[in-house]
């Protein structure tokens, strides 16, 4: 079930939710940029939930600079599965089309390192460095 935002909340504290997520984040964060006063929603949300971690759904595509805004207000969990998706499947294709190989062990070396490339990026900017 999809709720707005403040019913959202609202059943989120009632039930002690452990997770919040975001869905649409994408279409709020252009909001957010637009309209000053959106801007602290996250800071809002994270004071009514204190106990709740706020997770960042659709969040391939978002600027880092805006990423890590939404990181100081309080996300902790980013999903960029797009942008693994394509970085496997652009490498994907470009090694195909350049090669008559068709052992696909052989061939896989530089897609895996198009997708660590972005992982790598992905914990540099998410501060998770050395967290592990």
């Amino acid at each position: 079930t999809i709720f707005k935002s403040r019913d959202s909340v609202r059943i989120c504290y009632r039930n002690r939710c452990r997770y919040f997520c975001f869905v649409y984040w994408q279409r709020a964060w252009t909001l957010c940029k637009r309209k000053k006063n959106r801007c602290g929603v996250l800071a809002k949300i994270k004071e009514k939930l204190p106990n709740t971690f706020l997770s960042l759904h659709g969040g391939s595509g978002i600027p880092a600079e805006d990423i890590k805004n939404a990181i100081a207000r309080g996300i902790v969990k980013i999903n960029v599965n797009s942008e693994l998706r394509i970085a496997f499947h652009d490498t994907l294709k470009n090694v195909i089309n350049s090669s008559d190989e068709i052992a696909i062990y052989k061939i896989m070396a530089p897609v895996i390192e198009a997708v660590q490339k972005v992982v790598e990026e992905k914990i540099t900017l998410f501060g998770s460095s050395g967290q592990a």
